[in-house]
Parts: structure tokens; C-alpha cells; sequence
């Protein structure tokens, strides 16, 4: 099959390489009578696969302690969002019958033309939306939706029926791919009656027409500055999406909480990545990284949690409702037509300002 593979750790433009032979993955041979099951695998015809953040980091050997790593006799392949059609399954009783058109965030291996899925990730792609739109959805929206929820819990009403939701919330970066959904999430789904969102002024009419009730210049001030002021107008929840905790803590009430995305990460927060336990070393080396966000934290009288995806096809399938229903459309900034073209797309990535999420077409949209 076609597929993107590196088999050293670099940059992702310089190492990555097109291949036309790569074997095709297969499904797992079914267990023996007297052996536990393994959890349903599909295969899925790759028709499209967005970029995030963390594949480039993958790549480049930054999170070589909770990933595999490559070599010339074991090439990985990239990315985790996926779209596409299931053409196998490891179930007698599939969720997914062969021919369902499904989307979700893997673990690995979307740059190519084929990949095994696990069914608990995948969710179906709601009738009339495409498969470019539905490979921008998962890993960015669903880190979203969980931070949302732990935020609701921390400082909405979770428990209340209906749940009362988090009075207002401040997002970095809102014209961002995650950014993005932060918004449409807030607004749309969750009810937050004040939203404000860092942009540039270039971008601030996009970020309200997502949802965002106030825009901050973050080429010209800060968000303590933007929000402490004579009228204190801070927010009680904060969204930290590009890694600035310290920075979003001084735009936050005291008593109420931030929950960051892009670290540092607290070593009890790493299970999606570290299923088998932190080793002792690396929680110190978590720890050391925590300190000043610990510290600032603590003068600023607000709680503050890392998040990483656990990628959850129940949670998506909801995603899928709310895309159905129009609350929800991925902000895409561009599409990038076959697997040959994976150097631009990484290079639109990591350029840094993309407005919405990088795609690549694997196989062309029917009319």
C-alpha cells in the first residue's frame, strides 16, 4: 500500500518519505477457545487524515519516552485522526459493518492508505459530511469536550439537572484547530454565557462568529492586563491551549480553575500515555517542570489540572450528534490532495498559524 513512514527521529519535512510498498496491516487472529478475547480491530480504506501538534512532536523524538521509537527495521507511520470506510472487522457482532464510513483518533499509522483501528475509538461519520471535515474533528475536538467537562465539574454545576454551566471562560487561541471547537463547544453545546478568546485583531471576527464573546489582542496586551483593570472582568474558567498556564492564570478568579492541554503535564494525569505507570524518573522530572505553574497557581488562588485525550468513540459518536445538528463544523485551513503531499502539510503545521486544522485528501471526494 501507499504510506508515509520514518525510520529516524527528525524533522518532520526532512525525515518523513513516500512509499508505494508498504504492507498492508491485518487484523489480529482470533483467540483460542480457552483465551480471553481481544477488544474488536476494523480496517479502515484511509480517505482522509488531519495533522496536530503532536504528530510533529512524535516525529521529532520529543515524546520519545511515550511513544515508539523508529529504526530502519521497524519504520512507524504518522498521525491519528482518520476517515474512512471499514473494509474488515474482527467481530461477529460489529459495531462497524464492512462499508460503514467512520472517523477517530488512533494511536498511530493514519498516513496511509490503510490502518487498524480499534472500534472503542471509532464513531460514524453523520450523513453528509465529508470525509476531509470528519479527519479534522477527533483528537482536537474530544480534548476539548474532556476539558469542558472537567472544568463544569470544577466550577459549574455538573450534578444540577439540567447541569449549570461554567459561568465564563477564557480560551487561548481561538482561531486555532482546537481553538476552534473550544468555541463552538463553549458556546453552542455547553451554554457558557461569556466566552473570551485570545486572537490576533486580524482574526477576531472569526473567532466571534465561533462563539467568542470577547476578543484579546495578544499581539498588543496581555490577559491580566486585558481583564484585571479597574473593572475586574476575569473569568472563572480558563482553557490554556498553547502552554501559557502561567499567563492564563492572571486573566482567572480567585477560586477557579485552568485546565491546560499544551504542559506542562502532571505525572497523575499521564495515564493515556503511560498505561503501565509513570516511572520514578520521569516523575521528577514532571514534578521539576510543574513547579512555577504550581507556584503562580497557588499566589493566584485558582486550581489548575493537565489533560491528555483518552480517545473515546462513545464521546465521538456525541460529537457526530452535535456535527449533525450543525453546533459543531471543523475549521479547516487547508486540504492537501494524496500522501505525496505530506511535506507541505507539515509544513503548513508547523509553521504555527494555521487557521483551523491541516488536512491531507488521501483519496478524492465523490461528487
Amino acid at each position: 500500500m501507499k504510506a508515509v513512514t520514518y525510520t529516524s527521529f527528525g524533522t518532520a519535512t526532512d525525515v518523513l518519505t513516500f512509499h508505494t510498498d508498504v504492507p498492508e496491516p491485518t487484523l489480529p487472529p482470533p483467540a483460542a477457545a480457552d483465551a480471553p478475547s481481544s477488544p474488536p480491530t476494523v480496517l479502515l480504506r484511509v480517505h482522509a487524515v488531519a495533522l496536530n501538534p503532536v504528530d510533529w512532536k512524535r516525529i521529532s523524538g520529543a515524546l520519545r519516552p511515550f511513544f515508539p521509537s523508529p529504526s530502519p527495521a521497524a519504520p512507524l507511520i504518522p498521525c491519528m485522526d482518520v476517515a474512512g470506510v471499514v473494509t474488515a472487522t474482527s467481530s461477529a457482532t460489529p459495531a462497524f459493518p464492512v462499508g460503514t464510513r467512520v472517523f477517530g483518533c488512533i494511536w498511530g499509522g493514519g498516513m496511509a492508505e490503510v490502518v487498524d483501528a480499534p472500534e472503542s475509538a471509532l464513531a460514524a461519520i453523520p450523513p453528509g459530511v465529508s470525509f476531509v471535515d470528519a479527519a479534522a474533528v477527533p483528537l482536537a475536538c474530544l480534548t476539548v469536550l474532556q476539558c469542558l467537562r472537567r472544568l463544569t465539574e470544577q466550577v459549574g454545576d455538573a450534578a444540577a439537572s439540567p447541569p449549570l454551566p461554567i459561568p465564563s471562560l477564557l480560551v487561548t487561541s481561538g482561531a486555532g484547530g482546537t481553538g476552534s471547537f473550544a468555541l463552538q463547544l463553549a458556546k453552542r453545546v455547553f451554554g457558557v454565557p461569556r466566552v473570551v478568546t485570545t486572537v490576533s485583531a486580524a482574526k477576531a471576527e472569526l473567532a466571534s462568529s465561533l462563539g467568542a464573546d470577547e476578543c484579546i489582542d495578544y499581539k498588543k496586551t496581555t490577559i491580566g492586563a486585558a481583564l484585571r483593570g479597574d473593572d475586574d472582568r476575569r473569568v472563572a474558567a480558563g482553557l490554556d491551549l498553547v502552554g501559557d498556564i502561567p499567563g492564563v492564570l492572571g486573566g482567572v478568579t480567585p477560586g477557579g480553575a485552568v485546565v491546560g492541554i499544551a504542559g506542562p503535564f502532571q505525572a497523575d494525569q499521564m495515564g493515556p500515555w503511560c498505561p503501565n505507570g509513570v516511572p520514578l524518573y520521569l516523575r521528577l522530572v514532571l514534578w521539576a517542570m510543574c513547579v512555577p505553574v504550581n507556584v503562580a497557581a497557588a499566589v493566584a488562588r485558582v486550581r489548575w489540572s493537565s489533560l491528555l485525550l483518552t480517545s473515546r468513540g462513545d464521546e465521538l459518536a456525541e460529537v457526530a450528534g452535535w456535527m449533525a445538528e450543525g453546533k459543531v463544523k471543523p475549521l479547516v485551513d487547508s486540504v492537501h490532495e494524496g500522501l505525496e503531499a505530506h511535506a507541505d502539510a507539515f509544513g503548513v503545521l508547523m509553521g504555527g498559524h494555521a487557521t483551523g486544522k491541516v488536512v491531507v485528501r488521501v483519496v478524492p471526494e465523490e461528487a
